[in-house]
């Protein structure tokens, strides 16, 4: 079982897709204002928000590589938060966001040792597709 919960967001990309939604400048805080609960308080007024994560791959308990940037897609819906990425085709879900972000980062683990395992000349369509993306987004440390 490849279970990593380790993950590390990238803000700065995040407040910055929260703060496009905001419809004038007298909605805009200055950075030094910005407390995370107010974050918090505002995205689930827009239901939906994407963030950046930098998930760690895992085998046997060890990291053995990390991600570039991967774009989540973040929905929070009957009191559950979901995240999806569609180039992956991945998603997670949870009652917390981090529940949810640590769901898809198990799914992420689990698909990226099992297109490793699988010789190209054996794959067609998607599978080569989704092979070849974790291949290009995952290095080993």
């Amino acid at each position: 079982m490849y279970v990593q919960t380790a993950y590390q967001e990238t803000f700065t990309p995040f407040l910055a897709s929260l703060l496009s939604n905001f419809k004038s400048e007298q909605d805009i805080e200055t950075a030094s204002n910005i407390k995370a609960e107010s974050v918090l308080k505002d995205k689930m007024r827009y239901k939906s928000f994407s963030i950046f994560i930098m998930p760690f791959i895992c085998k046997d308990d060890k990291i053995i590589g990390k991600t570039k940037p991967i774009s989540l897609n973040v929905i929070f819906e009957d009191g559950y938060f979901f995240v999806e990425n569609e180039l992956l085709n991945l998603f997670g879900e949870g009652k917390t966001r981090e529940e949810s972000i640590n769901t898809f980062v198990t799914h992420l683990n689990y698909f990226y040792h099992y297109y490793k395992s699988l010789d190209k000349k054996d794959l067609g369509g998607e599978g080569l597709k989704l092979k070849n993306i974790y291949e290009t987004i995952i290095r080993d440390v």
